[in-house]
Parts: structure tokens; sequence; C-alpha cells
């Protein structure tokens, strides 16, 4: 979405004295509305909602996030072959965060090794791919 394509937020940007001001509130609107929704709705949809005031479709159609009976049974399976425990710990809420956003996300915790995020992100990777088709 260009803001050429919004003329009320252009013009308010346009004729505003700090541009960098306007995007900062915008972008702040937008955190905000994202953090209300708990971080179920896209990006680009709560941009239009705050430029345009046009609630997205979606909105109403989500649904808490919950974790099949299956899911943790294949979770489980998994993380018995890690001995690692903070890595497991890592890619559970990754998967759930990831699960929640419908978008691959990748919590780190206090991990500061190079080898051990890459590790988080594969495995993260290949639990989301396997359930995700379910």
């Amino acid at each position: 979405m260009s803001f050429k394509d919004d003329e009320k937020f252009y013009d308010k940007l346009k004729n505003s004295e700090n541009r960098y001001a306007v995007i900062q509130e915008l972008f702040q609107d937008c955190y905000d509305k994202i953090n209300s929704c708990q971080s179920r709705i896209s990006n680009s949809d709560v941009i239009s909602w705050i430029t345009q005031d046009k609630q997205p479709e979606n909105l109403q159609k989500i649904n808490h996030t919950y974790i099949t009976k299956y899911e943790l049974n294949y979770m489980e399976d998994f993380f018995c072959y890690i001995t690692d425990k903070e890595i497991c710990e890592c890619v559970k809420k990754s998967y759930m965060k990831s699960k929640q956003k419908n978008n691959l996300v990748y919590y780190y915790k206090n991990i500061q090794e190079d080898y051990r995020k890459t590790r988080i992100r594969i495995l993260t990777n290949m639990l989301w791919y396997e359930l995700m088709d379910i």
C-alpha cells in the first residue's frame, strides 16, 4: 500500500511540519492495535485499519490459539531426542508464537550462541512444516 493511495492520511502527512512524527505516531498506533489483537493480524491490515478507519474482515475470525493432542504428542516425541532443554523450551515457544501469528517466529530467550540459534530455527521449521499441514 502506498500512502498516496490513502488521501486522508497523505494530506495529513503532506501538511505536517514533522513527517517523521506523523509516521512514528502511525506505527505506535499500529503497535498498540497489534497488541490488542494479540498479534494475530498482519501489519499491512493494521496500517490500513488505522489510515482508512476500516476494520479488517478477518478480525472477527480470529480464535484462541490452542494446541491439539496430536501436536502435543508429536512434540513430546520430537523433544525426547534433544538433550538441551533450553533449546526445547525455545522451540516450543517459537512454535506457539508462530501458530498464534500464523507466520514463522523464532524465540531465543537469552541464547547468545549462533549455533544454538540456528538449531532453534531448524527445529522450529521442522515442527512448523510437519504440524501445520494438519
